[in-house]
């Protein structure tokens, strides 16, 4: 696995951060390298080992350890280089789907259709039609990555939570970071109430409202401790993509350009390559699970 697998590796650009103007880690793309490793070691057939990487998280799977690990096997499309420091959203987003649509093209078919983006192809039968046929599908995708903002990282992005009752877990992960924030908050202003009564002139009512700021300090300060104490066990983390809640078809962008728009071209496949038993993409998915199949 470890032998073959490094080839499908560097088909897939597998790499550990971003590269690009600004290069950030990608803490958990070991996730999927094990994945490549353990499919070529089970001899995986190519079918499905290429299914599970365009739309594992939209198969049906068995049970949770085979749904996990087709949730992992879409990292596929989450690697690959990104312009994080790029400003425009909609550019970055552009970007990441051209990149997309070049990885799974070259990966399966051994030739890229990422050319057609400003125009037909030049020297294979691929019009831009078809590239904004492909673009609506993995614009309906969101990509999960794991780079966290700042440092010229415009364009961050979460994980996804894998693992039993793993969106369970992390909502307790998200409760509990809400509450450590907002008892952070009432503490600072609580010490904030009590050094301007500490400069105020002395007096009954003073020294009463100093003596009730110090006790609501000194009580949040043991809740915080108490909390940090009893952190919850947050569940482990893939790179991965999931469709968004309303895919879409997308628009050609004449020339290239994000910012000049044509008509919006149905998702779809490549005309040249007909499969008559096809299915037409699922309106209510990205059609990613069509495209697989």
């Amino acid at each position: 696995g470890e032998r073959w697998g490094r080839y499908w590796m560097d088909v897939a650009r597998y790499a550990e951060s971003t590269g690009m103007e600004r290069n950030y880690a990608y803490p958990h793309a070991w996730r999927y390298r094990d994945y490549v490793v353990a499919s070529f070691n089970q001899d995986k057939p190519y079918d499905l080992f290429v299914k599970e990487q365009v739309a594992g998280d939209l198969m049906t799977s068995r049970d949770e350890r085979t749904a996990r690990e087709r949730l992992v096997a879409t990292g596929f499309l989450a690697m690959g280089p990104k312009s994080l420091n790029e400003r425009n959203k909609e550019q970055f987003s552009m970007d990441v789907v051209d990149e997309q649509i070049d990885v799974a093209t070259r990966a399966t078919l051994g030739l890229s259709v990422s050319c057609a983006r400003c125009h037909d192809h030049k020297f294979d039968p691929i019009p831009t039609e078809d590239y904004y046929a492909l673009a609506g599908i993995f614009r309906s995708t969101r990509p999960y990555y794991g780079t966290k903002g700042g440092g010229g990282n415009r364009q961050a992005a979460a994980l996804l939570p894998i693992g039993e009752n793993a969106k369970e877990r992390q909502a307790e992960v998200v409760a509990h970071q809400k509450e450590v924030a907002g008892i952070n908050r009432e503490l600072k202003q609580a010490q904030k109430r009590l050094q301007n009564l500490k400069k105020a002139k002395s007096g009954k009512g003073v020294t009463a409202k100093m003596e009730e700021c110090r006790t609501q300090v000194k009580d949040m300060t043991a809740r915080l401790a108490q909390l940090r104490r009893n952190r919850p066990l947050g569940p482990s983390f893939a790179m991965g993509v999931q469709d968004l809640p309303n895919p879409a078809d997308c628009q050609v962008r004449l020339r290239g350009d994000v910012n000049e728009r044509g008509p919006a071209i149905p998702r779809g496949y490549l005309t040249a390559l007909p499969v008559p038993a096809a299915p037409p993409p699922d309106p209510d998915q990205s059609g990613r699970l069509q495209l697989a199949q």
